[in-house]
């Protein structure tokens, strides 16, 4: 995806565009507003939120089951918390 266009896939623009669907209905939705996807998806999320091109989000290490906080700093949007696994932590992964 950072890398390769997906051959009958969406291009990284359009998964831009998707991702700046999600941030603008959720800075129109009152109150706090929690995401799940793909992880791809989410690090073009966070890459959008921060105003990179959705490009950006190959800087975005991100985790499974990791959790984010999108936020602001005054009026500034920022990355608050980025891939925290810390509750993780003790868990059997051969269940």
């Amino acid at each position: 995806m950072w890398t390769h266009e997906i051959v009958d896939g969406e291009s990284l623009d359009e998964v831009g565009a998707r991702a700046d669907l999600i941030i603008a209905t959720a800075l129109a939705t009152p109150g706090t507003t929690a995401v799940f996807a793909h992880g791809h998806f989410l690090r073009v999320v966070g890459a959008r939120w921060i105003g990179l091109p959705p490009s950006g989000g190959k800087n975005l290490v991100l985790d499974a089951a990791s959790i984010c906080l999108l936020g602001h700093e005054r009026e500034n949007r920022a990355i608050r918390q980025w891939n925290e696994t810390c509750h993780l932590r003790g868990v059997d992964h051969d269940m």
